[in-house]
């Protein structure tokens, strides 16, 4: 046997190939989980992506220029408890805020955004996003 077909017939290279399921992917090991981790495997991809703070973020702005700023607002918002510092949700829940009325809420979120990310009120006016 040639030394090529020795390697592919070797048990040890399957560890290094994509076809390789590693021990904890196994369906043995997935039943022995916890009944809370086998309930969030079962979850859809889209299930996971609405509790991205991308996606939250993408659709408050989507929610921001429809005008329909309590939407816009609870998106952000959740969007920044998974991830506090994220400049464009900041900004973006300070304009919802600002078309509201609530202007020291508006201003405080807009500072906040403007001190992780100097531009963005240049930016977000190049998308056509301003106050």
């Amino acid at each position: 046997m040639s030394r090529i077909a020795a390697w592919l017939a070797s048990p040890h290279r399957f560890p290094t190939s994509s076809l390789y399921v590693p021990r904890h992917a196994r369906p043995a090991n997935i039943a022995r989980r916890s009944e809370v981790d086998l309930q969030q495997s079962a979850k859809s991809p889209q299930e996971f992506q609405q509790q991205s703070p991308a996606f939250l973020d993408s659709r408050g702005l989507a929610y921001l220029r429809q005008s329909n700023y309590d939407k816009a607002i609870a998106d952000y918002d959740a969007a920044l408890r998974l991830r506090p510092k994220i400049a464009w949700s900041l900004y973006g829940r300070g304009l919802a805020r600002q078309h509201k009325g609530m202007t020291a809420e508006a201003r405080a979120d807009i500072d906040a955004a403007t001190a992780l990310q100097p531009q963005i009120a240049d930016m977000a006016r190049k998308y056509g996003i301003g106050p």
